[in-house]
């Protein structure tokens, strides 16, 4: 579904995503058409993560699918946040 702008809109107000692995070298080419829909929904996004490990992992996956989507801004919020 998209706005009037011809953005994309999302059917849900947000997404939980329980331990997912998005940098786990099995699973990570999976997860990108999920990952693509996800963050350009614009929608609040949560995960969370077996170990800091795991959490790293995951966080460059989003850092990279929000960089190549063009949605740089939401990395600093995302980092400033984890700072508190």
């Amino acid at each position: 579904v998209k706005d009037a702008a011809g953005k994309l809109k999302s059917l849900y107000d947000g997404f939980v995503l329980y331990n997912p692995g998005l940098g786990h070298q099995n699973l990570k080419s999976e997860w990108n058409p999920t990952l693509k829909y996800i963050l350009s929904s614009g929608a609040p996004l949560v995960t969370t993560a077996h170990s800091s490990f795991d959490a790293e992992r995951d966080w460059a996956v989003l850092k990279d699918m929000l960089t190549a989507l063009g949605q740089e801004d939401r990395i600093g919020k995302v980092e400033e946040g984890n700072k508190q």
